[in-house]
This record gives structure tokens, sequence and C-alpha cells, in this order.
């Protein structure tokens, strides 16, 4: 999807109208008074900015569920878009788009055809699907969801559309090739399209099913889908019982212990290989048994032997602030020059290293994701990036630490880490 070829017309004449609809916004919203304050002339790299960022949400709020989970996806990747991009995204978060329960039920009937007895109320939306209590035929409690119309469709005409633009630049502008924008559209197409066929997230709940079970994770449940009852616009899963964590007003004194999802993420991605790369808040219960139950994962990620030995280097180095190893780690992936340039990669990377480096997991400074972007400034300046698969790591402990930070876990990321800082040496030992 995420290559130059045939453009829909269709859907490049809604992209077109979004676009102007979002111009039309910017000036008589904006302009008038950004040009009073004269900000063009004072400021203006920071209005260019600000401008480019209000239009592309604009433009997305205009392009439907397959935008909008776009946006939701550069908003997760704090550290790999840029900033101002998803500050004017978190600013004015794109509304949720739900389609009424009657509607849901229709596409259900009709993909599901003689299981399901009823469709009860949401109770929770993604931009490209939705979750509803139901029932089937014989009474039993079952958890639905539906995917929203039309967007599988969407997701590859935008895939392609991004792909068509974004390719000459790239192949002739040196700062577009370092940069690789098309890596990331190849990233956001590949975790769109798997969002958007619920076979895909039927699968994932079994897989992470089994990883709970092979990393004795008692804290967590994943809900998994009924046999038969699976297809790419609807599917049926387990009952979760409980309430939504989006629901539950965590307070400092009354924190929720959401530390066993950090395990799903980095623990499962160094131990097993696998590791959920799409947790929201919105899919996470509280369950009446004290343990979190994972009702939705649209993404899984994947890593190789090879990365998960560098990885397992790499993070002892960062916490300690070793440069050399780290570096070291860096050509095990690949991602880092030899010779007189790697030396000085070491001092660059060592000047950008916090005071307190395990003040990156509890958030100091602005945590990883602050590391994260100021290292990825160095290495694009030596024409190096990291592989796809660390970037959806990347933004998957982050999403895990935006989970904890609205739920007040204790301790953090940090303490929810520390168990398994422990381990790294073992876990390393397990894959020679």
């Amino acid at each position: 999807m995420a290559r130059p070829g045939f453009i829909s017309p269709g859907r490049v004449a809604r992209q077109s109208v979004a676009l102007t609809a979002a111009q039309l916004g910017w000036m008589v919203r904006r302009l008038p008074g950004d040009l009073a304050a004269g900000r063009p002339v004072s400021q203006p790299g920071e209005w260019l900015q600000e401008s480019a960022s209000y239009l592309l949400r604009d433009q997305l709020a205009n392009l439907g569920p397959a935008a909008a989970e776009m946006a939701r996806i550069l908003v997760d990747s704090d550290g790999i878009v840029p900033g101002f991009v998803v500050s004017e995204l978190q600013r004015r978060p794109l509304p949720d788009i739900t389609l009424p329960t009657d509607m849901a039920e229709r596409i259900a009937v009709q993909a599901l055809p003689g299981r399901l007895g009823h469709v009860g109320p949401v109770v929770s939306v993604a931009p490209v699907s939705q979750l509803h209590e139901a029932e089937l035929l014989d009474g039993t409690p079952v958890l639905l969801r539906v995917r929203q119309p039309g967007v599988d469709r969407a997701v590859r005409q935008d895939a392609r559309i991004a792909a068509s633009v974004l390719t000459p630049f790239e192949q002739l502008v040196p700062i577009f090739r370092a940069v690789r924008p098309l890596g990331l559209v190849e990233l956001i197409s590949r975790q769109l399209a798997e969002a958007s066929d619920l076979r895909n997230e039927a699968l994932n709940a079994i897989e992470l099913g089994l990883i709970v079970e092979r990393l004795g994770l008692d804290g967590l449940v994943v809900h998994r889908p009924l046999p038969g009852l699976v297809t790419e616009r609807a599917a049926i899963f387990e009952a979760a019982g409980g309430f939504p964590l989006r629901t539950i007003a965590a307070t400092p004194e009354q924190p929720v212990d959401t530390r066993p999802l950090a395990s799903l993420t980095i623990e499962s991605a160094l131990a097993a290989g696998v590791f959920a790369a799409d947790l929201r808040l919105e899919q996470i219960v509280a369950r009446p048994d004290g343990r979190l139950g994972v009702i939705g994962c649209g993404a899984v990620g994947r890593l190789d032997l090879t990365t998960r030995r560098a990885l397992l280097d790499l993070l002892p180095a960062l916490l300690t602030g070793d440069t050399a190893a780290q570096v070291a780690a860096l050509r095990d992936l690949g991602i880092a020059p030899e010779g007189a340039a790697g030396d000085t990669l070491v001092s660059e990377l060592a000047a950008i290293q916090p005071a307190n480096p395990l003040g990156l997991l509890s958030g100091e400074g602005g945590g990883i994701g602050g590391l994260g972007r100021d290292a990825l400034a160095v290495l694009l300046r030596y024409g190096v990036t990291p592989p796809l698969e660390l970037v959806q790591l990347s933004r998957a402990v982050l999403s895990v630490r935006a989970i904890f930070r609205r739920t007040n876990a204790p301790g953090g990321l940090l303490a929810a880490l520390f168990p398994l800082l422990g381990r790294t040496s073992e876990l390393r030992a397990q894959l020679d």
C-alpha cells in the first residue's frame, strides 16, 4: 500500500475538499488574529509550523474514521513525528465517530447471520471500530466489535496517495531521504491495515493470550474471540465484566495498578519477540477479580533474535549512561557507523544523556520521549534511522506510559520495569 501507484479519483477529491475546508477554517479562525499580532513577521518559523499543524488537524478531522485513526497514531508517535504536529493534535483531539447501535447491529447481523440475539450499549469506541455488549441467540453474554464502514478502502487509498506524493521528495531531496518519510507511511499503513480487519484483532488476542500464559502474567487476562464468530467487519469476544479504565477516576490516593501492561509490551518483546503494539486506555477493563482485562489490540509487533539481543544490551547501557555500549548495541542493530564516525557519534550521544539516566523511565526531562527525539536527530545527521520494528516498540512504550499517567499507576513506568531490569542478564543468556 505504501508505494506509488493508481490513486483513486474519488479519494483525491475528498482529500481536496477536506484540505480546502481546513484552509477556509484557518483563514477565518486563525489568520486574522495572527496578522493582527504580527506573527508572520515576528515569529515566521513558529507561525508556519503552527499553521501547518492546524491545517493538518482540521484536514484529518474532515476525512472520517481512517484519518482519525491516523491522528491517534501520530499522537502516540511523539518523538518520531514532529513535536508541533503532536502538540496540535493533543490540544484539539479529534472527536470519536460513533455508529448508532442500530447501524452497528445491522453490520453485525450481515456479517454473522443467525448468531446474535441482542446488541447492547457501546463499551468503548476506537476510530476504526467500536465495542458493544451483546448476547448470542442462546443468551450467552459476549462482546461484539464492529468495524466502521469503508475504513479498509480508505486506508488503502490514503496510503497510496501519501506514498505517491512523498516518493519524489524522498528520492530527490537529501533531507527527506535522511528522514525516510515513506518508512513512517509504511508503519502507519501497516497498523491501519491490521486494525481495519477484525480477523487480525482476533489473531492478536489469541497470540497475546498465549504470551500471558507463557510469561505467567497473573495480573492480566486477554479476552479471546469465540471460534467461528470472526469476520473482517464484525467479531465476537468473551465477555469481560468490570469497568473500562477510561471510566474510572484514578487519583494519587486511589491509583489503578496497570503495571502488568508493561510486561505485555517490553518484557514480551524481549522474552518472546512478540508484543502488544497498540494498547489504549479504552481497551483495558478493571475486572471484578482484581486483574486487568485486555478487550482489544489492533496491532502486535515482532522482533527477531538479533534485535532482541541488541536491545537487551542497549537497555542497561541507556540506564547507566554508558554511551560506548549504546553505540555497540546500535551497531548490532545495524544503525550506527564504524570508525571515526562512530567515535564522534559516541560523543554526541553522551552530550544528550540525562544526569540521572533512571529518570528516563519516570519521565524526568521529557523521559524516553525527550531522549528519543534528541537521539533520533543525532542519528539522522549520520544518515541512519532505526528499523520500523524499533519505532513500533518505542511507540508501544510511550502508549503504555500514557496509560500509567492517566491511571496514576504506583511508581509509574519505572516501578513496573524494575523487575525486568534485574532480569536483563538472565534474558540475554537465554538468547545465546
